[in-house]
């Protein structure tokens, strides 16, 4: 009786333990839907993971979707997630604003602001992330602020193709399914470089509904 009320209370605990929530990225070219990866952010990735899933989700009104894949190397990495602005408000609905010049960008008659990333403050180097496996996906470190011992991250993404011992951001989730797609994809660079010969499209992304 003992063991199986040991059994009931693990299964519970388990059953009851918060699981990584599940996302998705969509590739296409000239048109094309050229496949689909599904993805989960651990819930242990903290202010990294919070600011990647708002990217993923679009629920702040920009993210991920329509921005490229801009660099790839077969059998290695993706790098994905070349947003530089973010949108602070849009001119006609907004009667305070309405003085103020659009800056340029690909909405006429919004004002836009760079976008940075997120700043997470590290005391060692190996508190970003000591290395990295196939099928991880890195919120990249763009910038090091040493008066503050901080790191920037993102707004771009790799998403690990194989192992690599280096330090380059901090590991925010994994892949579940698709890794086959971006194995084709990495193998698309082309010009003796690392940008794809072709545009590669984050088509879609966000939640996985059940």
């Amino acid at each position: 009786m003992a063991i199986v009320s040991e059994f009931f209370r693990r299964t519970h605990r388990a059953a009851s333990a918060p699981r990584d929530p599940g996302f998705f990225l969509q590739f296409s070219s000239g048109g094309k839907t050229l496949g689909r990866v599904i993805f989960k952010i651990s819930t242990q990735a903290g202010e990294p993971g919070r600011e990647f899933t708002s990217l993923i989700t679009g629920e702040r009104g920009y993210g991920y979707r329509g921005s490229r894949m801009y660099a790839c190397c077969q059998d290695s990495w993706c790098l994905l997630g070349d947003i530089l602005y973010r949108p602070l408000y849009t001119l006609k609905d907004s009667e305070e604003h309405r003085h103020v010049q659009p800056s340029r960008g690909p909405c006429l008659g919004v004002v836009y602001s760079f976008y940075k990333g997120c700043e997470v403050v590290c005391s060692k180097g190996e508190d970003m992330h000591p290395s990295e496996k196939r099928g991880n996906l890195v919120f990249i470190a763009s910038d090091f602020d040493q008066s503050k011992g901080s790191w920037v991250l993102g707004p771009a993404f790799k998403i690990a193709l194989a192992e690599n011992p280096n330090v380059t951001g901090c590991v925010v989730g994994s892949v579940e399914s698709g890794l086959e797609v971006l194995q084709e994809l990495s193998g698309w660079a082309g010009n003796g470089g690392y940008e794809p010969y072709r545009r590669i499209t984050i088509s879609d992304c966000g939640a996985v509904i059940n």
